[in-house]
């Protein structure tokens, strides 16, 4: 029996793939409401939003780039808390990061920041940012709170 599925089911397949399952299992499936039976109609509904998504993706792509490109222009700042020594009191994570180029720059997702490991000195560090696969180093400086 021919289903769609309709959420993520893990060595399955992925939400909006076609299976061809036995009757049983395609059964349960959709008695769960993880799947549904792939009718012609239901295949042609699934091909335009397909289409639709991937015309969303790219222009979400295509704005975060613009986003990406913003940030490594300008650089980041951060201003926090730290010792005479240098050491943060709070090592500043993803999210803060996150939290910090949203009030001052421009909003973005927190899967584009890539951070090996918190931040816990002042200075300037490396940011890595990712869109698609493509990496923009920029540039985050942090100063002390005074």
């Amino acid at each position: 029996m021919k289903v769609i599925l309709l959420k993520d089911i893990a060595k399955m397949g992925k939400k909006f793939d076609v299976k061809e399952l036995p009757n049983g299992h395609a059964t349960h499936l959709i008695r769960s409401g993880a799947a549904e039976l792939a009718t012609p109609g239901k295949l042609a509904q699934l091909e335009s939003k397909k289409a639709g998504d991937k015309a969303k993706q790219e222009k979400v792509g295509k704005e975060l780039s613009e986003a990406i490109d913003k940030i490594a222009k300008t650089g980041v700042e951060i201003v926090a808390k730290a010792n005479d020594k240098g050491h943060l009191f709070e090592g500043l994570n993803a999210v803060k990061i996150q939290e910090v180029i949203a009030e001052s720059i421009v909003e973005l997702p927190i899967n584009a920041i890539v951070l090996d490991e918190p931040i816990k000195e002042l200075g300037e560090h490396e940011l890595e940012l990712i869109n698609d696969g493509q990496v923009t180093k920029v540039k985050l400086t942090v100063t002390a709170q005074e």
